[in-house]
């Protein structure tokens, strides 16, 4: 059918008009401000509309947004990109988080956890986590990792910041795939996706404050 012909132009969000925001994770002793940019999601869940959040909150994430390419309305949406600010807590077998290398020892800890726990699950189902290593968000130095999800190579994206001995900002960016459905054309949803989702890397900016006690 002509409708399914060539390759489709699903429509995203990469012409709507971005806004900055700053959120302060708010720990026992320093506080983590992260600033960003970001257009207007198709969904959001945003546990810090007045600017502030608890890094001992249980929930441990602040804001979620979604963003997705979608077709006409018998093709649904091709795909989308999903960008989550989570707090990461130590583990009582990690030693203090008090810099970068401790937090990658950390990270490296947590990975060879995962992926012993999750090595039995099916290859289409499993998530495997890849070796973290130290690298620079927009000059910031972080932690950088990459989960594969099934076949999907480099699905996830995850920056971690240090913050305190007990907590670090996380950052992950999933591309979610929905268009390998029976009988749906090709689509050019993942390259611009993947853009989109450096363009809202691109205005992260994190820095650490110590919390000044009150007399």
């Amino acid at each position: 059918m002509p409708m399914f012909a060539g390759q489709a132009h699903p429509s995203g969000p990469e012409k709507r008009p971005f806004a900055e925001r700053t959120i302060t994770v708010q720990g026992n002793t320093k506080d983590c401000v992260l600033t960003l940019g970001y257009p207007k999601p198709d969904d959001i869940v945003d546990w810090a509309p007045k600017g502030s959040y608890s890094a001992m909150d249980p929930w441990r994430i602040p804001l979620t947004l979604v963003y997705e390419y979608r077709g006409h309305f018998w093709q649904g949406v091709f795909g989308g990109v999903l960008f989550t600010v989570k707090i990461n807590a130590r583990k009582e077998a990690s030693k203090p988080w008090t810099d970068l290398e401790s937090l990658l020892e950390g990270v490296r800890i947590q990975r060879i956890a995962h992926n012993q726990a999750t090595k039995n699950n099916h290859p289409e189902n499993r998530q495997e986590w890849m070796e973290p290593v130290q690298a620079q968000l927009n000059g910031i130095p972080c932690v950088q990792q990459y989960i594969y999800w099934g076949n999907d190579p480099k699905g996830y994206w995850l920056y971690y910041f240090p913050f305190e001995e007990d907590h670090a900002l996380e950052l992950e960016v999933r591309m979610v795939d929905n268009s390998n459905r029976p009988g749906l054309t090709q689509s050019d949803w993942r390259p611009r996706a993947e853009e989109f989702a450096k363009r809202l890397l691109s205005t992260v900016k994190v820095r650490v404050e110590p919390i000044v006690s009150q007399k």
